[in-house]
């Protein structure tokens, strides 16, 4: 991540208002495989170029000063992805903890990380938290990851109704 330029590259009197402008933004990283597969390239070089677009966008969101942007990572659905695509989905994301820190530091985004930790490599589950204690301070971006979250097993059931009572 590079320090973040002071000046806009969108003339600033095409934007609307700042007071209309989200505070919370929200991506579901989804599709990058087929779009590589649709190129006659791997799975592996999707994710890749994905990480590469989430690069900007958090870069971008950070210098427009949006509050929140939650990226939906990786569902407990993904879990039947082939062993060698999630092993290389780890592989990024531990890449990704480690070498972003100091512009995330640097440009005052503060990471948080929401989900189970049940499936994720202890290792990478340690470079998630240390770089969230890393950047707990920083008040910029708050960059929310959803890792191994939501699906069916997660949703709570509506209380059933209860029957009426028999009468007397």
């Amino acid at each position: 991540m590079t320090n973040l330029p002071q000046t806009s590259i969108h003339p600033p009197n095409l934007l609307p208002d700042r007071e209309l402008w989200p505070r919370h933004i929200a991506v579901i990283m989804d599709g990058n495989g087929r779009w590589a597969e649709s190129r006659g390239l791997s799975r592996s070089e999707g994710h890749q170029n994905g990480s590469t677009a989430v690069q900007k966008v958090v870069e971008e969101a950070a210098r427009l000063q949006i509050g929140y942007l939650t990226l939906y990572c990786l569902s407990n659905e993904n879990w039947k992805r082939p062993e060698h695509e999630l092993q290389f989905l780890m592989h990024l994301l531990e890449h990704y903890m480690i070498a972003e820190r100091a512009g995330l530091a640097k440009n005052n985004i503060r990471l948080r990380v929401f989900g189970r930790q049940a499936g994720i490599p202890p290792q990478v589950w340690q470079e998630m938290e240390e770089t969230k204690r890393l950047t707990q301070h920083n008040t910029g971006l708050q960059l929310c990851l959803a890792i191994n979250y939501g699906g069916a097993r997660n949703r709570r059931r509506p209380p059933s109704p209860k029957k009426p009572s028999a009468a007397r």
